[in-house]
């Protein structure tokens, strides 16, 4: 498959990760296969990938346990 961006002429396998914001509540998901641009870096996930993944995070709380919980600094912006 040539990259819809840069044009290259074949994308390769690879994995991403993930981040979906639910409201307040961040989900992230590690290791999602898709095919990627060695050149421009441009991630194509299959349909069957981006269903699997719309199913995870609309359904995360019937998924068990989650492998890790991540802790995050929140800050408000104000300029100095």
């Amino acid at each position: 498959m040539r990259c819809g961006i840069c044009n290259y002429p074949e994308v390769m396998p690879s994995t991403t990760t993930v981040e979906e914001w639910e409201g307040d509540e961040l989900v992230v998901i590690r290791a999602v296969p898709v095919e990627k641009c060695p050149q421009c870096g441009e991630e194509y996930f299959a349909p069957q990938v981006l269903r699997a993944l719309e199913r995870m995070t609309a359904h995360r709380h019937d998924n068990g346990q989650p492998v890790s919980i991540l802790h995050v600094p929140v800050f408000d912006f104000s300029p100095a």
